[in-house]
């Protein structure tokens, strides 16, 4: 994913950003109960009402999602029909934990993560491997897991894509912890 400056990061942005989620996660059928909203989208949950004078979050141009595994499901048709899903809202598979969905004419990325010990942190996971037929995958990031047991549910309202109507969706959004943790860790990787 190319990095973009910060005059990228704007309300517009942002709220294609948030139509692809409520899209996305209204579509997720039994699978929206697994996932947890971490990365740039974050942060206007997890704060709140800010206090006059400061300005907003900047905001994102995608969407990050940490995924709890099906742990103990061993059955490929559980991530068949994720990636069924998914592709119905519309989105495409760019890779395995990459997808993407034009919004107004502009590509919004969804990145789905997870944390397993199956594979090395910085690898792609594969549940169930390559050839049982899903083309699903999951970043493996470490402490991704932490967004499972430290987060709120908030409700955002937002035009659904494909003039699907105003919906409004629950959306579990990682606490602060998880999501100093993630940033931090991304950082440390990164540099």
């Amino acid at each position: 994913m190319s990095r973009e400056h910060a005059s990228d990061y704007d309300s517009i942005t942002t709220a294609r950003c948030e139509r692809a989620l409520v899209t996305l996660l209204g579509d997720l059928g039994p699978w929206r109960e697994r996932i947890f909203l971490v990365g740039g989208l974050a942060p206007r949950y997890i704060v709140g009402q800010l206090p006059g004078g400061v300005p907003a979050h900047i905001g994102t141009t995608d969407v990050d999602l940490v995924i709890g595994l099906a742990l103990g499901d061993d059955t490929p048709e559980t991530y068949r029909t994720l990636e069924v899903n998914l592709k119905r809202s519309g989105f495409r598979a760019e890779n395995s934990f990459r997808w993407t969905r034009l919004v107004d004419g502009i590509s919004v990325q969804v990145e789905f993560l997870c944390e397993t010990t199956e594979v090395d942190a910085g690898r792609i996971f594969k549940p169930h491997g390559e050839s049982l037929g899903s083309g699903f995958g999951a970043f493996n990031v470490r402490g991704a897991r932490l967004a499972a047991s430290d987060f709120t549910e908030h409700e955002v309202v937002a035009e659904r894509l494909d003039d699907g109507g105003l919906s409004t969706i629950a959306v579990r959004v990682c606490g602060l912890l998880p999501y100093v943790v993630l940033k931090t860790l991304a950082f440390q990787d990164r540099h």
